[in-house]
C-alpha cells in the first residue's frame, strides 16, 4: 500500500500581482518539489494564477471577497479535507 503524501493547505488573499504573489508561487514550487500535496485556498483569486501553479497544486477559490468572510468556507474545507498543516497569510 502506497502512503499518501502529506497534504498542506495554504490560505492567501491576493490583492493583485506583485512581490507577495511571486513569493507564494516560489514557495509552492518548493513544496511541490518535496512531494507535498498542496491545496491553495484563495480569497480574491487573481485570474492569471492558475497557469503558473505547479501541476501538483490544487487551486480552490473560497468564493468570498474578504478574509473576514472566509471562516465558514475554511471550516467547510477543513472538515472535508483533512490536512497535515495549514499556512495562512
Amino acid at each position: 500500500m502506497t502512503a499518501m503524501p502529506p497534504r498542506l493547505a495554504i490560505l492567501i488573499s491576493f490583492s493583485g500581482y506583485g512581490g507577495v504573489e511571486r513569493m507564494v508561487l516560489n514557495l509552492l514550487q518548493g513544496f511541490a518539489e518535496h512531494d507535498l500535496s498542496i491545496d491553495l485556498l484563495t480569497i480574491r483569486r487573481p485570474t492569471n494564477l492558475k497557469d503558473e501553479l505547479p501541476p501538483t497544486v490544487r487551486l480552490l477559490d473560497l468564493g468570498v471577497s474578504h478574509s473576514m468572510l472566509a471562516v465558514p468556507a475554511l471550516v467547510r474545507y477543513l472538515r472535508q479535507n483533512p490536512s497535515s498543516g495549514i499556512i495562512g497569510r
